[in-house]
């Protein structure tokens, strides 16, 4: 790795760090042997067994792999210029997310303008494709304390026993005491009738726990016994017991929230408050149309949304804001699509250094990811959910197809995956299987390409030229533009084998093809993928084999027997 004389030291879980400003989307596939390395550890990943994997790693080698798990920054007064929001689209951030609590909405929108004009210029400067999706997160506006002495750093303690009020009086919305606690909302008096006597009021996130023993109806304010003592700071967060009730005091912000949402034609709404799949419904009636090209993330944060037997995966905050290097490594190892950095990066001192260190990580924890007994598992338990589908429901060709792209790409130890798709729907089956190497999704909705950051391992491929009147030439120059892509980006080389995963009409994704990567001269024009194989007329089933053009290269697997004139080797599901 090729590092400057700058560096620079900040604190990260509490651990002092001094790092280099390299820049890290080269790093490592400019590597000398890059392409032997990545090569023998793909193969060794396809055919080993997880103990000898883990006996093979070696934390002195640098991670060879490219970056399969995305990252989400929050954007914020740390890093609010396009300048800086360059740099980080640069350094590695995926999705750019939006908490619309942090600002008024003309601040927001200039934002996510400034997301999309700098991916613009990228774009058009630079030879690789820089696609960034933009999340804005709709939620509550967050309950917090008042400020302690006037002071952002002020701090006093709380004892055990002791008795404290919860208030809304504007005098100690900056003179925060022992005795008088300010809650700085406009909301407060909407859910202070959800508050009951003997509830538990958790604050800064379990230092100081609180018990409510007498309310006052006339002034808002809750006297409570202090279960749990400690030090308290200004602007502290505080949980209610029963938090739906805030929420739905706050119904109409998120109406706003989401009409700007639409206004601004975001990639990604991340829904603060779903506690039941009716929460996801009810935003996407909202959405109306727009819906369509939008994904809805659920954020789970209360026990009612844990509880709910509609979520099946979820994580939940415990503890402190913060979490170690060890936690980012875990989450990669246990599969996690997206990693989200917030107030470190919203408010931190050092917003790039933050996400170099998340790259870091990534890379590391993905270069011990064992793949093999991961995809068996996933596959046991996709093959028990089709066979529950009906013969003609759409997904079973989609997730046979992506099952056989992924079973052929770790047998043949193949460089890349590429899915040439419309509606993202295969790119996105084809990621939950978890391949060993990248799967490059080729498309020309721009929506579709920003959006595949939120699946593991896909690298969006934007293909901008207009449609061919000839299905299969058009499928043709959509995968000659990813490969020349790939092997532009080092993603792969000519001579390694890739995966190509397609269909033979259009409509329909259900065809899986090995190639070998041609000589970049061959690339110049259109190569005969598609064309090459045997058309077949749908209403009479003949088959009409067209002619290869001369001089194409050869895309058969080495010691391979040519196939038939007019053939590629396909793998096709009817």
């Amino acid at each position: 790795m090729q590092q400057d004389d700058s560096s620079h030291a900040f604190q990260f879980g509490g651990v002092q760090l001094t790092l280099p400003t390299p820049t890290l989307s080269k790093v490592s596939s400019t590597m000398p042997g890059y392409y032997r390395m990545n090569t023998q550890s793909r193969i060794m990943h396809s055919r080993e067994t997880q103990l000898t994997h883990l006996c093979r790693l070696d934390i002195d080698n640098l991670p060879i792999y490219p970056r399969v798990t995305s990252i989400m920054c929050t954007l914020g007064p740390s890093c609010e210029t396009p300048e800086m929001i360059r740099r980080m689209i640069v350094r590695g951030m995926n999705i750019a997310r939006i908490n619309l609590t942090l600002g008024s909405y003309k601040y927001c929108s200039q934002l996510i303008k400034a997301v999309r004009a700098e991916e613009a210029k990228l774009n058009s400067e630079s030879m690789d494709s820089y696609m960034v999706a933009v999340a804005v997160d709709i939620t509550a506006p967050t309950l917090r304390t008042g400020q302690v002495g006037g002071a952002v750093n002020g701090s006093f303690k709380v004892s055990e026993g002791e008795f404290v009020t919860i208030t809304v009086d504007e005098a100690y919305k900056d003179d925060c005491t022992a005795e008088h606690l300010y809650i700085d909302t406009a909301y407060w008096r909407k859910s202070f009738h959800a508050i009951n006597v003997g509830d538990r009021i958790d604050i800064d996130d379990g230092t100081v726990m609180l018990i409510a023993r007498e309310k006052a109806s006339l002034t808002g304010s809750i006297r409570c016994l202090v279960e749990q003592g400690g030090i308290l700071l200004s602007s502290r967060v505080v949980r209610l017991p029963r938090m739906a009730e805030y929420r739905h005091a706050v119904a109409e912000k998120y109406k706003q929230d989401l009409l700007f949402a639409v206004e601004n034609q975001v990639d990604i709404v991340c829904c603060g408050f779903a506690e039941s799949g009716l929460a996801i419904t009810q935003i996407r009636k909202v959405l109306g149309p727009f819906s369509l090209n939008t994904k809805v993330l659920a954020r789970i944060e209360s026990s009612d949304g844990l509880k709910n037997p509609e979520i099946r995966h979820c994580a939940r905050q415990c503890g402190q804001k913060a979490c170690s290097v060890s936690d980012v490594a875990n989450a990669v190892l246990d599969g996690a699509d997206v990693l989200a950095l917030g107030v470190e990066t919203a408010k931190g001192a050092f917003p790039l250094e933050t996400l170099q260190v998340m790259v870091q990580v990534c890379q590391e924890a993905e270069s011990a990811y064992y793949h093999g007994r991961k995809f068996v598992d996933l596959k046991r338990i996709e093959a028990v959910r089709l066979a529950a589908m009906g013969p003609n429901d759409e997904q079973i060709e989609t997730f046979t197809s992506a099952t056989a792209a992924v079973s052929a790409a770790m047998t043949n130890g193949a460089a890349a995956i590429i899915v040439v798709t419309t509606t993202g729907k295969t790119a996105f089956a084809v990621a939950s299987y978890r391949p060993p190497c990248p799967i490059l999704t080729v498309t020309r909705q721009m929506s579709v390409a920003r959006q595949c950051h939120l699946y593991r391992g896909l690298r969006p491929v934007y293909f901008s030229e207009e449609k061919c009147d000839d299905w299969s030439e058009d499928m043709d120059r959509r995968i000659t533009h990813t490969l020349q892509f790939a092997v532009r980006s080092k993603f792969v080389k000519p001579g390694e084998r890739v995966v190509i995963c397609t269909g033979w009409h259009a409509g329909q994704t259900n065809t899986v093809r090995l190639v070998v990567v041609p000589a970049e001269e061959f690339m110049s024009s259109p190569l005969h993928i598609v064309r090459s194989s045997q058309v077949f007329n749908v209403s009479s089933k003949q088959q009409q084999p067209r002619e290869v053009a001369p001089n194409q290269p050869n895309l058969l697997p080495p010691n391979q027997p040519a196939p038939a004139w007019g053939e590629n080797p396909t793998v096709t599901f009817d």
